[in-house]
């Protein structure tokens, strides 16, 4: 419900990959994340609102709220690090802030409007049902 709102799509599909896509970079495996990255952008892009929706998963990909930054302690872990967990709290602070940022300054910004590509297949329809 949360995602449908956000995103302003109905497309259960490019849900199913947004969904999966927030889920593994929520784990901090952002590797695992880019093939639904992929199917979900490419799925947005033929929805009502697609530069909108588009530009909302950009900008959640690319604050990239992390939980559990495993790349990075496991990096700080290979590199023998004496605590490679102290960076968790700090993380989870400053991916929440800039995800809060980001998703605030594309509402501000960006107001959901219909796609130029549905605008046009809609008045094509609309002059050949005349």
């Amino acid at each position: 419900p949360l995602a449908r709102k956000l995103f302003k799509t109905n497309d259960e599909q490019a849900l199913q990959n947004i969904s999966m896509n927030l889920s593994v970079n929520l784990l901090g495996i952002s590797g695992a994340a880019t093939p639904y990255g992929i199917q979900a952008a490419n799925l947005l892009d033929k929805t009502e609102y697609a530069e909108y929706s588009s530009s909302m998963f950009f900008v959640l990909n690319a604050t990239s709220l992390q939980i559990l930054p495993t790349s990075m302690v496991a990096l700080r872990t290979s590199l023998q690090s004496a605590n490679p967990t102290d960076i968790i709290l700090p993380t989870l602070i400053t991916t929440a802030f800039s995800t809060l940022l980001g998703v605030a300054l594309t509402l501000l910004f960006l107001h959901p409007k219909k796609s130029a590509f549905l605008r046009k297949k809609q008045k094509i329809e609309g002059v050949c049902t005349r």
